[in-house]
């Protein structure tokens, strides 16, 4: 699985950081437990074609500009693959940002999940997804219960992540107004 995505800077930000640690240490999760490079999603596909998808980010970044978002809370996506996430509060901006990302980059992707399609999307950050972290979701939310969990993110790059079985990873990261890293 593929997604483009923006990172969000786990350095940058204590609360986040703290947060991380403190459900590293509270219930010994971490690595695809808890996501190594934290993020959220614009939208995600089996494959994407790289080449094609890195020029049309590279000249979508100069179109975009910098913003930041509020994340708060917690929530559950029940199911198959349950997904413990932070949500993200939608606004104007963010949801303009993903249709322009969507129409533009959308056609790419090869068997794309529709529920990132602008109509159905959710923006968040995924806490705890992995199979194995399920016993330990009980956990993660005593940890979490007292916390505050409001958060101010600066979205300034887009970025094509990638996930499997046995390992997840970057692809390429472009911010906003620059080229590729």
């Amino acid at each position: 699985m593929q997604a483009v995505a923006t990172l969000l800077d786990r350095n940058a930000d204590d609360q986040t950081q703290e947060m991380w640690q403190a459900l590293e240490k509270a219930c010994g999760i971490s690595g695809v437990k808890i996501p190594k490079d934290p993020h959220f999603s614009w939208f995600v596909a089996e494959k994407f074609d790289e080449a094609r998808l890195k020029a049309r980010v590279a000249e979508l970044v100069h179109e975009l500009t910098c913003f930041e978002i509020n994340a708060n809370g917690v929530g559950l996506f029940t199911g198959e693959r349950p997904i413990l996430y932070i949500p993200i509060v939608k606004t104007r901006q963010l949801l303009e940002t993903h249709e322009r990302i969507w129409d533009l980059l959308a056609p790419l992707g090869e068997n794309r999940s529709e529920v990132y399609s602008p109509d159905s999307w959710i923006p968040h950050i995924t806490i705890a997804s992995d199979e194995s972290s399920l016993s330990s979701f009980g956990c993660i939310l005593d940890a979490l219960f007292h916390q505050q969990l409001t958060m101010t993110i600066p979205v300034n790059n887009i970025s094509l992540i990638y996930s499997d079985e046995l390992s997840a990873g970057i692809n390429f990261v472009q911010e906003f107004g620059k080229g590729t890293s």
